[in-house]
Protein backbone atom coordinates (compact mmCIF):
# COMPACT_ATOMS: atom_id res chain seq x y z
CA UNK A 1 0.00 0.00 0.00
CA UNK A 2 1.49 3.22 -1.17
CA UNK A 3 1.55 6.57 1.30
CA UNK A 4 -1.64 8.12 -0.61
CA UNK A 5 -4.01 4.97 0.27
CA UNK A 6 -2.32 4.91 3.91
CA UNK A 7 -3.16 8.17 4.41
CA UNK A 8 -6.66 7.82 3.14
CA UNK A 9 -7.42 4.35 5.20
CA UNK A 10 -6.54 6.83 8.27
CA UNK A 11 -9.25 9.32 7.67
CA UNK A 12 -11.35 6.65 8.72
CA UNK A 13 -13.11 6.31 12.20
CA UNK A 14 -11.83 3.17 13.72
CA UNK A 15 -14.98 2.20 15.09
CA UNK A 16 -17.06 2.18 11.21
CA UNK A 17 -14.62 0.66 8.98
CA UNK A 18 -17.06 -2.70 8.78
CA UNK A 19 -16.30 -4.15 4.74
CA UNK A 20 -20.02 -4.55 4.21
CA UNK A 21 -20.76 -1.36 4.56
CA UNK A 22 -22.38 0.48 1.53
CA UNK A 23 -21.54 3.88 2.30
CA UNK A 24 -19.15 6.00 3.54
CA UNK A 25 -20.10 9.34 5.90
CA UNK A 26 -17.74 12.24 5.86
CA UNK A 27 -18.07 14.24 9.02
CA UNK A 28 -16.96 18.27 8.67
CA UNK A 29 -13.84 17.48 10.51
CA UNK A 30 -12.52 14.88 7.75
CA UNK A 31 -13.27 11.38 9.66
CA UNK A 32 -14.90 9.18 7.74
CA UNK A 33 -17.20 6.71 8.54
CA UNK A 34 -18.36 3.30 7.01
CA UNK A 35 -22.28 2.95 7.53
CA UNK A 36 -25.06 0.92 6.30
CA UNK A 37 -27.81 2.28 4.05
CA UNK A 38 -30.34 -0.32 5.86
CA UNK A 39 -29.65 1.26 9.25
CA UNK A 40 -29.41 4.54 8.61
CA UNK A 41 -33.21 4.25 6.13
CA UNK A 42 -34.68 2.29 9.03
CA UNK A 43 -33.22 5.19 11.92
CA UNK A 44 -33.65 8.44 9.70
CA UNK A 45 -36.52 9.65 7.58
CA UNK A 46 -33.83 11.93 5.93
CA UNK A 47 -31.96 8.95 4.45
CA UNK A 48 -35.03 7.04 3.71
CA UNK A 49 -35.85 9.88 1.29
CA UNK A 50 -32.72 10.27 0.29
CA UNK A 51 -32.47 6.61 -0.81
CA UNK A 52 -35.60 6.59 -2.22
CA UNK A 53 -34.23 8.50 -4.95
CA UNK A 54 -33.48 7.33 -7.98
CA UNK A 55 -29.13 6.81 -7.78
CA UNK A 56 -26.81 7.09 -10.62
CA UNK A 57 -25.91 3.64 -11.91
CA UNK A 58 -21.97 4.55 -12.21
CA UNK A 59 -22.39 6.20 -8.64
CA UNK A 60 -19.04 5.41 -6.61
CA UNK A 61 -19.58 3.94 -3.47
CA UNK A 62 -16.18 4.83 -2.10
CA UNK A 63 -17.94 9.15 -2.69
CA UNK A 64 -18.26 9.97 1.06
CA UNK A 65 -22.04 11.69 1.69
CA UNK A 66 -20.15 15.11 3.86
CA UNK A 67 -22.92 14.98 7.34
CA UNK A 68 -22.39 18.53 7.84
CA UNK A 69 -21.66 17.55 11.73
CA UNK A 70 -18.21 17.10 13.51
CA UNK A 71 -16.70 13.63 13.95
CA UNK A 72 -17.75 13.68 17.34
CA UNK A 73 -21.30 14.20 16.49
CA UNK A 74 -21.54 12.10 13.50
CA UNK A 75 -20.14 9.30 15.93
CA UNK A 76 -22.27 9.69 18.32
CA UNK A 77 -25.43 9.34 16.37
CA UNK A 78 -23.96 6.26 14.60
CA UNK A 79 -23.35 4.98 18.00
CA UNK A 80 -27.21 5.29 19.19
CA UNK A 81 -28.68 4.18 16.40
CA UNK A 82 -26.50 1.32 15.66
CA UNK A 83 -27.40 -2.20 17.23
CA UNK A 84 -25.04 -2.95 20.21
CA UNK A 85 -24.27 -5.06 23.06
CA UNK A 86 -23.44 -2.41 25.36
CA UNK A 87 -25.43 0.82 26.14
CA UNK A 88 -23.92 3.99 23.93
CA UNK A 89 -21.69 6.32 25.41
CA UNK A 90 -21.39 10.41 24.65
CA UNK A 91 -17.91 11.38 24.70
CA UNK A 92 -18.87 14.42 26.78
CA UNK A 93 -22.51 15.80 28.48
CA UNK A 94 -21.24 18.85 27.70
CA UNK A 95 -24.50 21.21 27.21
CA UNK A 96 -23.14 22.69 23.29
CA UNK A 97 -22.41 19.44 22.25
CA UNK A 98 -26.07 17.90 23.35
CA UNK A 99 -27.85 20.64 21.85
CA UNK A 100 -25.38 20.27 18.91
CA UNK A 101 -26.38 16.54 19.24
CA UNK A 102 -29.61 16.82 19.31
CA UNK A 103 -29.69 19.36 16.14
CA UNK A 104 -28.01 17.26 13.89
CA UNK A 105 -30.94 14.32 15.05
CA UNK A 106 -33.92 16.58 14.48
CA UNK A 107 -32.13 17.62 10.72
CA UNK A 108 -32.01 14.33 9.76
CA UNK A 109 -35.29 13.04 11.65
CA UNK A 110 -33.33 10.44 13.92
CA UNK A 111 -35.82 10.24 16.73
CA UNK A 112 -33.79 7.44 18.66
CA UNK A 113 -31.55 10.04 19.54
CA UNK A 114 -33.65 12.37 20.54
CA UNK A 115 -35.36 9.67 22.53
CA UNK A 116 -32.05 8.26 23.98
CA UNK A 117 -31.03 12.48 25.29
CA UNK A 118 -34.31 12.70 26.80
CA UNK A 119 -33.70 9.76 29.27
CA UNK A 120 -30.38 10.19 29.48
CA UNK A 121 -30.78 14.07 31.12
CA UNK A 122 -32.76 12.46 33.95
CA UNK A 123 -29.43 10.51 35.43
CA UNK A 124 -25.95 11.44 36.71
CA UNK A 125 -24.83 14.82 35.94
CA UNK A 126 -27.76 16.34 33.91
CA UNK A 127 -29.68 16.22 37.53
CA UNK A 128 -27.73 18.89 38.83
CA UNK A 129 -28.32 20.95 35.65
CA UNK A 130 -31.84 22.16 35.22
CA UNK A 131 -31.02 25.42 33.30
CA UNK A 132 -29.15 23.77 30.74
CA UNK A 133 -31.91 20.84 30.66
CA UNK A 134 -34.90 23.11 30.45
CA UNK A 135 -33.02 25.01 27.29
CA UNK A 136 -32.89 21.06 25.65
CA UNK A 137 -36.36 20.54 26.91
CA UNK A 138 -38.25 23.74 25.28
CA UNK A 139 -36.21 23.36 21.97
CA UNK A 140 -36.74 19.59 20.88
CA UNK A 141 -40.22 19.50 21.93
CA UNK A 142 -39.80 17.88 25.70
CA UNK A 143 -43.05 19.52 26.61
CA UNK A 144 -43.75 17.24 29.89
CA UNK A 145 -40.83 17.87 31.54
CA UNK A 146 -40.53 21.58 30.85
CA UNK A 147 -42.76 22.91 33.68
CA UNK A 148 -40.94 20.67 36.20
CA UNK A 149 -37.71 21.65 35.33
CA UNK A 150 -38.39 25.20 35.24
CA UNK A 151 -39.15 24.77 38.87
CA UNK A 152 -35.68 23.19 39.72
CA UNK A 153 -34.39 26.61 38.17
CA UNK A 154 -35.61 28.26 41.23
CA UNK A 155 -32.74 27.55 43.21
CA UNK A 156 -30.08 28.88 40.54
CA UNK A 157 -29.53 33.15 40.54
CA UNK A 158 -29.87 34.01 37.27
CA UNK A 159 -29.12 37.33 37.25
CA UNK A 160 -25.19 36.23 37.57
CA UNK A 161 -23.46 36.17 34.36
CA UNK A 162 -22.69 32.33 34.46
CA UNK A 163 -25.72 31.63 33.05
CA UNK A 164 -25.88 34.32 30.62
CA UNK A 165 -24.88 32.40 27.64
CA UNK A 166 -27.44 29.19 28.35
CA UNK A 167 -30.07 32.20 28.24
CA UNK A 168 -29.12 33.60 25.27
CA UNK A 169 -30.05 30.49 23.30
CA UNK A 170 -33.53 30.21 24.81
CA UNK A 171 -36.51 31.36 22.59
CA UNK A 172 -38.77 34.57 24.10
CA UNK A 173 -41.70 32.66 24.83
CA UNK A 174 -39.43 30.20 27.30
CA UNK A 175 -37.23 32.73 28.38
CA UNK A 176 -40.28 34.61 29.56
CA UNK A 177 -41.93 31.88 31.54
CA UNK A 178 -38.77 30.99 33.20
CA UNK A 179 -39.22 34.71 34.53
CA UNK A 180 -42.65 35.02 34.94
CA UNK A 181 -42.30 31.86 37.62
CA UNK A 182 -39.43 33.65 39.60
CA UNK A 183 -41.54 36.90 39.93
CA UNK A 184 -44.86 35.17 40.30
CA UNK A 185 -43.52 33.09 43.34
CA UNK A 186 -41.59 36.64 44.68
CA UNK A 187 -45.04 38.33 44.22
CA UNK A 188 -47.18 35.43 46.51
CA UNK A 189 -44.02 35.60 49.29
CA UNK A 190 -44.15 39.06 49.61
CA UNK A 191 -47.47 39.76 49.24
CA UNK A 192 -47.69 37.35 52.69
CA UNK A 193 -44.93 38.93 53.92
CA UNK A 194 -46.72 42.54 53.72
CA UNK A 195 -49.53 40.99 55.56
CA UNK A 196 -47.85 40.12 58.75
CA UNK A 197 -47.81 44.05 60.16
CA UNK A 198 -52.20 43.47 59.94
CA UNK A 199 -51.93 40.06 61.41
CA UNK A 200 -52.80 39.19 65.30
CA UNK A 201 -49.49 37.37 66.47
CA UNK A 202 -51.03 34.58 67.79
CA UNK A 203 -51.96 33.73 64.13
CA UNK A 204 -48.19 33.76 63.34
CA UNK A 205 -47.01 31.73 66.83
CA UNK A 206 -46.74 34.59 68.79
CA UNK A 207 -47.72 35.62 72.34
CA UNK A 208 -51.22 34.76 73.55
CA UNK A 209 -51.58 36.35 76.72
CA UNK A 210 -53.64 39.68 75.33
CA UNK A 211 -56.61 38.39 74.94
CA UNK A 212 -57.55 41.13 72.31
CA UNK A 213 -55.16 39.12 70.07
CA UNK A 214 -53.75 42.29 68.63
CA UNK A 215 -51.14 42.73 65.74
CA UNK A 216 -47.64 43.69 66.79
CA UNK A 217 -46.96 47.21 66.20
CA UNK A 218 -43.79 46.86 64.38
CA UNK A 219 -43.90 48.70 60.81
CA UNK A 220 -40.24 49.38 60.75
CA UNK A 221 -39.18 45.88 61.61
CA UNK A 222 -42.07 44.63 59.74
CA UNK A 223 -40.92 46.04 56.25
CA UNK A 224 -37.48 45.68 57.30
CA UNK A 225 -38.48 41.65 57.10
CA UNK A 226 -40.29 42.37 53.94
CA UNK A 227 -37.40 44.20 52.10
CA UNK A 228 -34.62 41.09 53.26
CA UNK A 229 -36.66 38.63 52.09
CA UNK A 230 -37.38 40.70 48.34
CA UNK A 231 -33.11 40.52 48.36
CA UNK A 232 -33.01 37.10 49.01
CA UNK A 233 -35.59 36.37 46.64
CA UNK A 234 -33.54 37.76 44.00
CA UNK A 235 -30.98 35.59 44.52
CA UNK A 236 -32.69 32.18 45.41
CA UNK A 237 -36.28 32.71 44.02
CA UNK A 238 -36.93 29.39 45.88
CA UNK A 239 -36.98 30.92 49.00
CA UNK A 240 -35.72 28.12 50.62
CA UNK A 241 -33.35 30.42 53.15
CA UNK A 242 -36.53 31.22 54.72
CA UNK A 243 -36.47 27.53 56.29
CA UNK A 244 -33.15 27.72 57.85
CA UNK A 245 -32.12 29.13 60.81
CA UNK A 246 -29.63 31.53 60.06
CA UNK A 247 -31.76 33.40 58.35
CA UNK A 248 -33.82 34.34 61.40
CA UNK A 249 -30.85 35.08 62.93
CA UNK A 250 -29.73 37.95 61.12
CA UNK A 251 -28.79 40.98 62.59
CA UNK A 252 -31.41 43.02 60.19
CA UNK A 253 -34.15 41.65 62.13
CA UNK A 254 -32.92 41.65 65.57
CA UNK A 255 -35.38 44.51 66.71
CA UNK A 256 -38.26 42.39 65.85
CA UNK A 257 -37.25 39.80 68.14
CA UNK A 258 -36.86 42.80 70.99
CA UNK A 259 -40.95 42.92 71.30
CA UNK A 260 -41.73 41.49 74.66
CA UNK A 261 -44.96 40.81 76.31
CA UNK A 262 -45.73 42.90 79.22
CA UNK A 263 -47.87 40.30 81.05
CA UNK A 264 -45.28 37.41 80.00
CA UNK A 265 -41.94 38.78 79.25
CA UNK A 266 -41.96 35.97 76.18
CA UNK A 267 -40.88 37.46 72.99
CA UNK A 268 -44.03 39.06 71.27
CA UNK A 269 -43.04 37.04 67.81
CA UNK A 270 -40.87 33.87 68.28
CA UNK A 271 -38.17 33.24 65.66
CA UNK A 272 -39.24 29.57 65.27
CA UNK A 273 -43.01 29.89 64.94
CA UNK A 274 -42.65 32.38 62.38
CA UNK A 275 -40.19 30.39 60.59
CA UNK A 276 -42.88 27.74 60.11
CA UNK A 277 -45.24 30.00 58.89
CA UNK A 278 -42.84 30.59 55.91
CA UNK A 279 -42.48 27.06 55.45
CA UNK A 280 -46.12 26.32 55.14
CA UNK A 281 -46.23 29.33 52.71
CA UNK A 282 -43.50 27.89 50.79
CA UNK A 283 -45.47 24.60 50.18
CA UNK A 284 -48.47 26.17 49.51
CA UNK A 285 -47.03 27.89 46.92
CA UNK A 286 -44.95 24.53 45.40
CA UNK A 287 -48.49 22.70 45.25
CA UNK A 288 -49.74 25.45 42.96
CA UNK A 289 -46.78 26.31 41.17
CA UNK A 290 -46.89 22.19 40.11
CA UNK A 291 -50.49 22.49 39.32
CA UNK A 292 -50.15 25.30 37.18
CA UNK A 293 -49.13 24.99 33.12
CA UNK A 294 -47.08 27.94 31.49
CA UNK A 295 -49.01 30.53 28.97
CA UNK A 296 -47.91 29.61 25.32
Amino acid sequence: MDATMSADQDKFHPSYVSPDADLILLSDDGIKFRAHSLILSQASKFFREMFGLPRPEKENPEDAIPIGESSLVTKAMLDIIYPGETEPRLPTREFEFVRRLLSAAERFGIDRVNHYVRLLTKTGPFINKPLEVYVLACAFGWDDEAHGLSLKTLTLDLTSSTYAKILKTLDATSLYNLFELRWERKRQILCYARTLASTPINEIGGCDCDEENEPLEAENEWKSLTSYISEKLDESAEGNFLKQFSFWDDSRLEDLWGYTCDDCGEPCVKKDALRKVFVKVLADISKDEKRRKPKN
